[in-house]
């Protein structure tokens, strides 16, 4: 039975109710992101502990290569957005 069946008979047996209808497809659309935002936030905190950790024991070389990293990302970055 569709919602707007059910939408039908409820409205016939109790007047007209106003009932606001989603279709599946956007609530399982919106559940699937939320999810998904809630794993990548997870795994940032959890990869920002992991470097807290081994930053202190870095070498310089690997540190500079960080740096690179991570300018490069922003450089991309900064590309994409306008």
């Amino acid at each position: 039975m569709a919602l707007s069946e059910l939408n039908n008979i409820t409205s016939q047996i109790f007047g007209n109710i106003n009932i606001q209808t989603v279709p599946i497809s956007e609530i399982l659309i919106v559940t699937g992101i939320v999810i998904a935002s809630i794993i990548l936030f997870a795994a940032f905190i959890y990869g920002m502990f992991k470097l807290a950790k081994a930053l202190p024991s870095m070498s310089v070389k690997n540190f500079m290569l960080l740096m690179l990293v991570i300018a490069a990302v922003l450089i991309i970055i900064g590309i994409l957005i306008p």
